[in-house]
């Protein structure tokens, strides 16, 4: 099953909360999805999702599957004080 695939990307997962489960990649990229497990379709499009952005040099400070047929990309937030000048 290749959405197996994203077992070696993962440095954590939390399940404390049995409506959500948050998974940390190792990246640093926090993923947002429905209770554990998620289902198969929300899973392949995670895969999908992280090797475009791989492939794209791109990291994502969030990436949320909560929602039905659809996946939301937070990009990561630039510190505050990064562009002042």
């Amino acid at each position: 099953m290749r959405e197996l695939q994203l077992a070696g990307q993962v440095s954590e997962v939390d399940v404390s909360d049995p409506s959500l489960t948050g998974l940390t990649m190792l990246d640093g990229t926090r993923v947002l999805a429905p209770g554990w497990p998620p289902d198969t379709s929300r899973l392949s499009a995670l895969r999908v999702v992280l090797a475009d952005l791989k492939a794209r040099g791109t990291t994502a400070g969030e990436v949320d599957l909560r929602f039905e047929n659809q996946v939301i990309v937070r990009p990561v937030v630039a510190t505050e004080g990064a562009h002042s000048g």
